[in-house]
């Protein structure tokens, strides 16, 4: 399922910060019920803007069991570990 935040971008620092944390709890209440039910959480970060990506990727090493991104011009998935 996609998930998403209403006034995600950064032409305003509290609105990105907004919508960040909505994302946030939105994940946190949800994806502790999917993992239980077996589902696997995936974050794709294919596209979007570079403050997101790091946002997000922060993100994925607290509640995905898989951080990817499919590069422009290719069709190689790149794992991204979750920690170093």
């Amino acid at each position: 399922r996609l998930q998403t935040a209403a006034g995600l971008r950064t032409s305003s620092l509290a609105g990105f910060r907004a919508a960040t944390a909505e994302l946030a709890g939105a994940l946190a209440a949800e994806l502790p019920a999917r993992r239980a039910r077996g589902e696997e959480i995936v974050f794709n970060l294919t596209g979007g803007f570079k403050a997101l990506h790091a946002v997000v990727q922060a993100m994925g090493a607290r509640f995905a069991d898989r951080v990817v991104c499919l590069f422009e011009g290719t069709d190689e998935l790149l794992e991204i570990p979750r920690t170093l």
